[in-house]
């Protein structure tokens, strides 16, 4: 550790803290009945700690690749040779088992194994202040927004907001603001204008020809800016390299603004080229420095520019243009994208905020026949009073102490003079049979979720929004959100009372 200066705050503090503590003995076993098996004698019953497990994979991967490959000692390119650098990257919580116990476990094995050279762990990516978590469904599922977005603007939106030093949020408006103000405002809009103008007034790259202090500024500025987003890269300050690379887009948009091609066309044709080409100069050194964080974008503006379409290695790139090389009409690199769009894509199961609930009173209501005043505990979300119709279904010692499932954000409605701040569900195939979901074991307040459709409650949910969520009772009595079942942390929700298969949830 003593030469780790270069190494994240978070990351030194982290791995001090627990050498300040004092190292002990940690088990590699575990008492379950599922995992890897320990291949000793009278360890039957145990198996292998995941976090022991898991890490090695790095080492034995790569000599089960070297095995591959018909080279059964190629791993130790990397793991044998000093001028190798590894480098972990994870999420702060697996700090320790990648500061700590993978080099002592490296040590331990083979003293000459190259240990980590850098960890370079983020804090947490949340959404809406809440940790991801797939279990719970608090997710940014990528199927679904490849469907939607381009790629590169996504690995935009997550480079720019990483979460390197502090935990950052996932929020849809930003994400607009930042795709339709920076992506496609500000690099985007550069790119076009440059390429489009050229393209029309010149049909290719124009040869450069005196230079003045300007155009030898932007020079300077284009060479400051390759070698502060490789330092950045180099040293894993991810968001600061693409910022760079950002800054040379906005300073290109104020160089093409500042010369004025448009007038310089018709007056000194000679000027304009020159300036077409600086123009195209920036947009080529773009086209390199954004390749590691946008690398479709990057390889359709380098082809344009007459480049091969890979970029093998970052150091091959040649800053050089290709004089007389003819150039093409382009289209918008990126697209703008509208929060209200976002919105209208929502799986109507998201809007819901589904939640166990405990009865805990139980009221009639005066010359209502089917409907019972119930008190009900959603544990963090303290008590509230809904109105149910299930009094022909159910009696009072029934559901007293029972747990449900309610739709906590449903619009309020007054029933019967009772203001009713929720809905439970229930699956009713017929006039004489009706089954109330059972949530199982859950605790009051539990989320109630489908696994692959983010959870993002709406405040005030209308009727209209719940019933095209539509859910029915499955072959094995659970409840189910198109083929999936609902569930919490640990349990699926199934139907309380046997109920045709098919049978609508209301």
């Amino acid at each position: 550790m003593k030469d780790k200066t270069y190494w994240k705050s978070n990351v030194l503090k982290f791995t001090k803290n627990w050498l300040q503590g004092g190292l002990k003995d940690r088990a590699v076993t575990r008492d379950l009945s599922w995992g890897i098996q320990v291949p000793v004698e009278g360890f039957k019953d145990k198996r292998i700690y995941v976090w022991f497990d898991a890490v090695i994979g790095y080492f034995s991967a790569s000599k089960e690749w070297s095995q591959q490959q018909g080279k059964p000692t190629l791993w130790e390119t990397w793991w044998k040779n000093t001028k190798a650098k590894h480098y972990y990257f994870l999420a702060k919580d697996n700090i320790p088992f990648h500061s700590i116990i993978w080099p002592s476990m490296l040590m331990g094995y083979d003293e000459t194994l190259q240990l980590p050279y850098d960890i370079p762990a983020n804090e947490y990516l949340c959404l809406k202040g809440e940790q991801f978590s797939k279990s719970r469904c608090v997710a940014v599922w990528v199927p679904d927004i490849l469907k939607q977005f381009d790629a590169d603007a996504i690995r935009y939106y997550l480079a720019i907001n990483m979460p390197e030093n502090k935990d950052a949020n996932w929020i849809w408006s930003d994400f607009v603001a930042k795709n339709n103000d920076e992506l496609v405002g500000t690099y985007g809009n550069f790119v076009h204008r440059v390429i489009s103008f050229t393209s029309k007034n010149f049909g290719q790259i124009p040869a450069k020809g005196n230079l003045t202090e300007v155009d030898k500024k932007a020079f300077e500025i284009i060479e400051t800016a390759c070698k502060e987003v490789a330092s950045s890269i180099e040293k894993c300050h991810f968001k600061k390299g693409l910022r760079a690379a950002m800054n040379l887009a906005q300073f290109g948009n104020q160089y093409f603004d500042q010369n004025q091609p448009w007038i310089l066309v018709k007056t000194d044709k000679e000027r304009c080229a020159t300036v077409l080409h600086i123009s195209l100069q920036i947009v080529q050194a773009l086209s390199i420095l954004m390749e590691p964080y946008l690398p479709f974008s990057s390889s359709t503006l380098r082809k344009i520019l007459g480049n091969t379409n890979s970029l093998p290695k970052w150091d091959d790139a040649t800053l050089e243009l290709k004089e007389g090389m003819p150039l093409e009409q382009p289209q918008p690199l990126f697209k703008k994208v509208a929060l209200q769009d976002i919105m209208e894509e929502s799986n109507p199961f998201s809007k819901l905020d589904l939640r166990v609930a405990k009865i805990v009173d139980i009221k009639e209501i005066p010359e209502a026949d089917k409907l019972y005043m119930l008190q009900i505990d959603l544990g963090p979300l303290g008590r509230r009073v809904i109105v149910a119709g299930i009094k022909p279904y159910y009696s009072k010692e029934e559901l007293l102490g029972k747990s449900i499932v309610v739709v906590t954000n449903l619009k309020p409605a007054k029933i019967r003079g009772v203001e009713s701040k929720g809905m439970l569900l229930a699956a009713e195939d017929s006039v004489e049979s009706c089954s109330l979901l059972n949530p199982q074991n859950a605790t009051p307040g539990s989320e109630v979720v489908v696994d692959g459709i983010p959870r993002e409650p709406v405040s005030q949910l209308e009727f209209e929004e719940f019933k095209a969520a539509k859910m029915v009772i499955g072959d094995k009595q659970e409840a189910l959100y198109e083929g999936k079942p609902l569930k919490t942390k640990n349990d699926k929700v199934i139907s309380d009372k046997k109920v045709k298969i098919g049978t609508t949830i209301r």
